[in-house]
């Protein structure tokens, strides 16, 4: 299963663990996946079925370009990188 890293504005959803694994052949597979662990995560990063446009996804230290259709392996790590915000 892949490991799946939790940003910290996440960890409520998640009861503050800060890594689960999840299994899945794709990013939208793991993230599926990830929903029974933390319900209503899944609506807060691909709401109408696409990433949310602040947050990006790296499988394995790589920035996708395929979205939810990014390759996720089993030992895969899949961080969840929200944009930066500030001014």
């Amino acid at each position: 299963m892949a490991t799946v890293w939790i940003p910290a504005q996440l960890l409520t959803e998640c009861g503050g663990r800060r890594q689960i694994e999840a299994p899945g052949r794709t990013v939208g597979e793991v993230l599926r996946n990830l929903e029974r662990d933390c319900p209503g995560l899944l609506a807060r990063l691909a709401p109408n079925g696409e990433l949310a446009p602040d947050l990006a996804v790296s499988v394995d230290g790589a920035i996708g370009t395929l979205g939810l259709l990014e390759p996720v392996e089993p030992t895969s790590e899949v961080f969840l990188v929200p944009a930066l915000q500030g001014g």
